[in-house]
């Protein structure tokens, strides 16, 4: 048990390794865009001066939904990189990143789900508050999506921003951000029932990318400090928004 908690984290991934590319779709979605630089400096947001760094990540993907199994855990030493996109520059697909997993790891998660019953395949605030005390035990919760996700929408790329995706990304302010006065029942009610929020159906026409919003909320919101420190990264062809957000960051 370690005396520091660690944040719980969601970021806003964006189309394919579009942040690590020279070239994107366009000047909003490649390497050097304003998405991509905020999420090259996220860790020494939740980490300055390199100070109580955690032993692991804990990673909670929208890639993808599991087989009608429930919760899949990954507990393989070495994780095999997968390419799930097409349509890209050859560095696309030269990319390599050997992460490691934590098999013993994966084992104690698998546990803890279980202590918790967590059963259900949409139970995911559950799944985020059974995560919870992991951030106790040298581990980053981080949790990986798109806060607006409409890949119809993708298709037009438009120059102006779409007004569903403005009022849902307002919706999603209002619910996780430290800015706003909601309490953490507010908030819980409101993340629990999100698809009862208008633009929601716009925002996403099919719910896997927004899950692990669910699960951070349910990993960070705490009863006196539920509210989130937002990072917004920006827009891209009018309806793709980039928003983060991160619990328990030390000030």
């Amino acid at each position: 048990m370690s005396a520091f908690r660690h944040p719980a984290v969601v970021v806003s991934h964006g189309p394919g390794p579009l942040w690590l590319l020279s070239s994107g779709f366009n000047d909003e979605m490649n390497k050097d865009a304003p998405a991509a630089k905020l999420l090259s400096t996220l860790f020494e947001k939740l980490y300055p001066n390199d100070e109580n760094l955690p032993k692991r990540i804990l990673f909670v993907s929208a890639h993808f939904e599991s087989n009608g199994r429930g919760f899949e855990i990954s507990n393989a030493a070495a994780p095999d990189l997968i390419f799930d996109y097409y349509g890209f520059d050859r560095e696309a697909y030269d990319i390599d990143y050997p992460a490691k997993g934590e098999p013993a790891f994966a084992q104690r998660v698998k546990e803890q789900l279980e202590k918790n019953k967590i059963k259900a395949k949409l139970a995911h605030f559950d799944l985020g508050k059974a995560l919870a005390p992991f951030r106790d035990e040298d581990t980053l919760i981080l949790c990986s999506g798109q806060s607006t996700h409409n890949l119809h929408a993708l298709q037009s790329r438009s120059p102006v921003l779409i007004e569903g995706a403005r009022a849902f990304q307002s919706w999603l302010d209002e619910t996780l951000s430290s800015e706003s006065k909601l309490s953490l029942k507010e908030r819980t009610e409101e993340i629990l029932h999100w698809q009862d929020e208008p633009a929601a159906r716009f925002a996403h026409p099919t719910p896997d990318h927004f899950m692990p919003f669910i699960v951070a909320a349910g990993a960070g919101m705490e009863d006196k400090k539920p509210g989130a420190t937002a990072f917004f990264g920006g827009w891209a062809i009018g309806h793709m928004s980039f928003a983060n957000y991160a619990w328990g960051i030390q000030h």
